[in-house]
């Protein structure tokens, strides 16, 4: 398990073997992919509950502004820097 902090603060712990899962992988490429937007928010939120598990409210809760809306942009911003964190831990725990 690794330690994620993203710009605007948000801490989770995630497994940096998500990166590696193909589930975790096929979710995130829906994410950015060139589908609809009706696909790519169908990948983030399958990624959403892939990385996040139990942490998922916190996370959504973070994003929410004052009046309690979550912005699916930046849903996207958020996932796409925790990903760039996964991925480095994966790729300094396969030089190990």
């Amino acid at each position: 398990m690794i330690e994620v902090t993203t710009s605007s603060g948000f801490k989770c712990k995630v497994n940096e073997k998500q990166f590696r899962d193909f589930r975790t992988i096929r979710a995130y490429s829906a994410m950015v992919g060139n589908g609809s937007d009706e696909e790519k928010l169908e990948g983030a939120i399958a990624l959403v509950s892939r990385i996040m598990g139990n942490q998922e409210e916190d996370f959504l809760k973070h994003l929410e502004d004052e009046t309690g809306f979550v912005d699916t942009e930046r849903v996207y911003l958020e996932l796409g820097e925790i990903m760039s964190e996964i991925k480095a831990a994966d790729d300094a725990a396969k030089k190990s």
